[in-house]
């Protein structure tokens, strides 16, 4: 296991395969387990740093909020860390607002972006998602089922526990990043990172 010590946090993260390098960052509930085979295969051309997120896998919760602008600091600390001056930085849900919030704070230590299945505003959303999420009844249902599909019948908190036993911190944390009501459209206009296709501003 591998720990880099960045912002107060002790963030886990794996290296696998040679060459360029690139960040991969799981979604909410998670852990590096989700990227599945695509994870060696991404290594057999490229230098693959998976990281495990605040509060999630071998990343211990911390005593601060969770919020993707410190996420984002988070792995812009860990390009530093390991000496990197760029990384492509690539992120699933969680990770992708954790990916966004990377190139649009730290810029210049983000080659290229590849951001899977996030919002970057708040119409991104369905209309009934930020006000339910962060309800009780809500966090208990999606801690039973949001293992559908890749968890392949294998209850979400069930892998979470065996390395994250504060699930119900995580889980409350996490449903909280779904409310912010910015709109990151600008600010991303504005980075100066590649991006593997063209993101529609409409």
């Amino acid at each position: 296991m591998t720990y880099a010590e960045v912002n107060g946090v002790s963030l886990w993260y794996e290296e696998q395969g040679e060459g360029e390098p690139l960040i991969l960052l799981h979604g909410g509930f998670w852990t590096i387990e989700m990227f599945g085979p695509l994870l060696p295969a991404l290594a057999a051309r490229r230098r693959v740093i998976a990281v495990e997120l605040q509060g999630h896998g071998h990343t211990p919760a911390v005593d601060r909020p969770l919020r993707y602008e410190t996420l984002g600091d988070d792995v812009a600390a860990l390009i530093r860390h390991l000496g990197l001056v760029r990384a492509d930085v690539m992120g699933y849900s969680l990770g992708a607002g954790a990916a966004l919030r990377t190139a649009m704070q730290h810029p210049d230590q983000v080659r290229r972006l590849i951001v899977v299945s996030a919002p970057m505003r708040r119409l991104g959303w369905f209309p009934e998602v930020p006000g339910d999420s962060a309800r009780p009844h809500a966090l208990r249902r999606d801690r039973r089922t949001l293992s559908a599909g890749s968890g392949r019948g294998v209850p979400l908190g069930s892998r979470m526990r065996r390395a994250q036993p504060s699930m119900r911190c995580v889980v409350q944390n996490d449903a909280r990043l779904v409310e912010p009501a910015a709109d990151w459209a600008a600010a991303l206009k504005s980075a100066t990172v590649d991006t593997p296709y063209q993101w529609d501003w409409a």
